[in-house]
């Protein structure tokens, strides 16, 4: 099964860069609507920084354990 960043590229030929950008901005917003975000205090924090906070998110990984079982 493709996942959504190669489908963005097929059908509309978006640049991988821009698709990757984008799932980023999507998977940023919904931890913002669920509670868990990063505080927007901070300033220059890299978008490497960003992605291992949410890769590490405590709470999603409670939630993801739980679907599991």
């Amino acid at each position: 099964m493709p996942n959504v960043s190669s489908l963005i590229c097929q059908h509309y030929e978006v640049h991988k860069e821009v698709a990757k950008q984008l799932s980023l901005r999507f998977i940023n917003d919904a931890h913002q609507k669920i509670g868990h975000e990063a505080q927007n205090k901070w300033a220059d924090v890299t978008q490497e920084a960003c992605h291992l906070f949410l890769t590490f998110c405590e709470e999603c990984h409670k939630k993801r354990a739980r679907k599991l079982q």
